[in-house]
């Protein structure tokens, strides 16, 4: 998979104006919820340069995105809340979304080193991650896992990568109470993929 730091894609700038002018190529340094800030030489579909910066927020459409990633949203859970992140997952798979849920990876996943993979899913190949908290997620250990490594890529791109969605008030380490969530026990799967989508629309993702 190639590194979000030396990709070379086609993006769209939204400027001032709220109109869109295409760039044909362009060369980033990191990427975090679909937008960021720099400086770059470009040209329009028309052949014209265009002098951007500094700064100037660049917001990335889906196909120039989520291309970077494998899946567009990762389920990080306790097996004791699969019922409802089971159900979600199934939403998400029929709407076309590209869900990492482990049991739909099963056949991937089998034989490998999970400790491995799994920080590999929730650190670099995700776009987000749902991370659904609770007593039973604090207990575990792979969830702690994935958790940590959800952590790593937050600090690492500065961005809104963790979607928190709890089922009770259990604290975890990293995951500050001001961070705003879900709250799973007045929403139901149904809702929260409503949620999800709404998100990725608000990202320009969808």
């Amino acid at each position: 998979m190639a590194s979000l730091s030396d990709c070379v894609i086609k993006l769209s700038l939204t400027g001032g104006s709220g109109g869109e002018i295409e760039i044909q190529k362009c060369r980033f340094q990191s990427v975090a919820l679909g937008k960021t800030t720099f400086e770059v030489n470009a040209e329009d579909s028309a052949g014209c340069p265009i002098r951007i910066g500094p700064p100037a927020e660049v917001r990335f459409k889906a196909a120039a995105v989520l291309q970077m990633f494998e899946y567009d949203v990762a389920l990080s859970f306790a097996g004791e809340d699969r019922p409802y992140v089971g159900r979600v997952a199934a939403l998400l798979k029929q709407l076309g979304i590209r869900v990492f849920y482990d049991e739909f990876e099963a056949h991937t996943l089998w034989g490998r080193d999970l400790a491995e993979s799994l920080d590999s899913i929730y650190s670099e190949r995700s776009f987000f991650c749902v991370m659904f908290i609770s007593s039973h997620y604090s207990a575990k250990n792979w969830p702690n896992h994935e958790r940590k490594s959800a952590l790593a890529r937050m600090v690492r791109d500065r961005g809104e990568y963790i979607l928190p969605v709890r089922f009770d008030d259990t604290d975890l380490p990293g995951i500050r109470d001001t961070i705003s969530y879900v709250d799973g026990r007045r929403t139901s799967a149904d809702e929260l993929v409503q949620i999800l989508l709404r998100r990725f629309e608000t990202e320009g993702l969808r």
